[in-house]
C-alpha cells in the first residue's frame, strides 16, 4: 500500500512531466527517454506556430529529482488538412519527429536538436526550409510530397552535423532546387531529383542504389565523399565545372596524381575544342561561305588558280 508521501510524489511528478513537454499532448515515459504524442487542440496551433523543448536548466534540479533527467522527444503525426502555414520549433536539445502529416500551405521547421522527416506532404511556396543542430533524417518519402504552390521553388535541407536520407525519392526534373548544407550528407536508397541540386558538405556518403539527377547541373563542395551516380549535364565540384556529356556517371573522387593529370589534359582538350567550334561557327556566321572555304579547301585553291 503507497504512503501519502509516494502519492502526492507521483502526483506532482505527473505534473512536472506535462510541464517540461509543454503540455502539448499524451506523455510516454520510456526508460530512456520521454516521448510526447503532440496534440493538435493542445499545440496551441491557432498560434500559426508549435514550440517544442527539452528540459530546461531551470527545471534540470527537479528533473533529477524526479528522476526525468532524460531526452525528450516529440511525436507530431498525422496531422491533415491544416489550413495555414505553420513553424515547428525545438528548443533546448529536444527531437522532434514529423511523420503522416499533411501541410497543405507549407512549413518550416528549425530543430535544436534531432529532427526526422517521414512520409509527410508539404506544400511550399519559394522556399522550403527544414533544418536542425543535430542530425536531420528524411525517409520514406516520395516524389510528390513536396508540392509547389509558386511556379520556382528551393528546398533547403539544413543540419550543422548529419543529413541521412533514406528510402526516399524526393523531387521532380521541374522548377524545384534542392540544397543541403551540413558536415556529413549519407543517401540510403535514395534519390535526388531537380534543375539544380547543390550539396555543402564535408562528406558525402552514397550507396549504389542513390543517385542525384538534375536537369541543369550538380553541384558538390566536398572534401571527402564516396562513388555517388550523378545524371547531370554539368557537374560542378569544388568550383571546378565539368561538361557531362555521357549524362549518367558514376562520380568518384581520384587522388592518383597521373590519372589527374590525364584529366586537366582532357579538360584542355574539351576547351581547346569548345573554342575552336565557336570561332568556327563565328566565321561561317559573318563571312560569305565561299570565303571561308577557300582560305581552307585546297579544291578551292585550285579553281581559284583557274
Amino acid at each position: 500500500m503507497r504512503t501519502i508521501k509516494e502519492i502526492i510524489y507521483n502526483f506532482n511528478r505527473n505534473l512536472f512531466k506535462k510541464h517540461i513537454t509543454r503540455n502539448l499532448g499524451d506523455v510516454i515515459e520510456q526508460e530512456d527517454k520521454i516521448v510526447c504524442y503532440v496534440d493538435l487542440d493542445k499545440a496551441g496551433i491557432k498560434n500559426k506556430a508549435i514550440g517544442c523543448s527539452g528540459i530546461k536548466k531551470e527545471d534540470k534540479e527537479l528533473a533529477k529529482y524526479f528522476n526525468l533527467d532524460k531526452p525528450i522527444s516529440y511525436v507530431i503525426d498525422g496531422f491533415y488538412n491544416y489550413d495555414s502555414y505553420l513553424s515547428i520549433f525545438g528548443y533546448e536539445n529536444c527531437e522532434v519527429i514529423i511523420r503522416n502529416c499533411d501541410f497543405k500551405y507549407g512549413i518550416f521547421v528549425y530543430v535544436n536538436g534531432n529532427c526526422t522527416l517521414e512520409n509527410t506532404t508539404i506544400a511550399t511556396y519559394d522556399k522550403l526550409v527544414i533544418g536542425c543542430s543535430d542530425t536531420l533524417t528524411i525517409k520514406d518519402m516520395k516524389n510528390d510530397q513536396i508540392r509547389l504552390i509558386e511556379p520556382i521553388a528551393t528546398i533547403n535541407f539544413t543540419s550543422d552535423n548529419k543529413i541521412i536520407i533514406e528510402k526516399s525519392s524526393i523531387g521532380t526534373s521541374k522548377n524545384n532546387s534542392f540544397e543541403f548544407k551540413t558536415k556529413e550528407l549519407e543517401l540510403l536508397d535514395s534519390n535526388i531529383t531537380g534543375e539544380v541540386i547543390k550539396s555543402n558538405s564535408n562528406q558525402i556518403k552514397a550507396d549504389s542504389e542513390s543517385s542525384l539527377t538534375a536537369t541543369e547541373r550538380v553541384v558538390i563542395n566536398a572534401d571527402e565523399f564516396d562513388s555517388i551516380k550523378i545524371n547531370s549535364p554539368k557537374i560542378v565540384f569544388n568550383n571546378e565545372e565539368m561538361v557531362n556529356e555521357k549524362r549518367k556517371i558514376i562520380f568518384k573522387k581520384i587522388n592518383d596524381p597521373l590519372t589527374m593529370k590525364r584529366l586537366e589534359l582532357i579538360n584542355l582538350l574539351n576547351t581547346i575544342l569548345t573554342e575552336s567550334e565557336e570561332t568556327i561557327k563565328e566565321e561561317l556566321s559573318t563571312k560569305p561561305i565561299r570565303k571561308v572555304l577557300s582560305r581552307n579547301t585546297p579544291l578551292d585553291k585550285k579553281n581559284n588558280k583557274e
